[in-house]
């Protein structure tokens, strides 16, 4: 098994490669509140790049993301 360094661009490769969240639409657990949202990326820093449904994009770092099932 080959070390891997946290600032290596492979794992931040890797870590994008097997998000499950990406492309989806998540709900967003912080702070006690809900929020719907929908995973477009991860970021340089490892935080879930999230826009909203008014449009805003958001990092989020903190919290939990559950995946949004839809009916049908």
């Amino acid at each position: 098994v080959e070390a891997v360094r946290q600032d290596d661009p492979r794992l931040l490769e890797d870590y994008r490669a097997r998000c499950v969240n990406i492309g989806r639409e998540v709900l967003l657990l912080q702070n006690g509140e809900s929020r719907p949202a929908r995973a477009v990326g991860v970021n340089a820093d490892f935080s879930l790049a999230v826009e909203l449904p008014d449009g805003r994009a958001e990092a989020v770092r903190f919290g939990e993301v559950s995946l949004r099932m839809t009916e049908g």
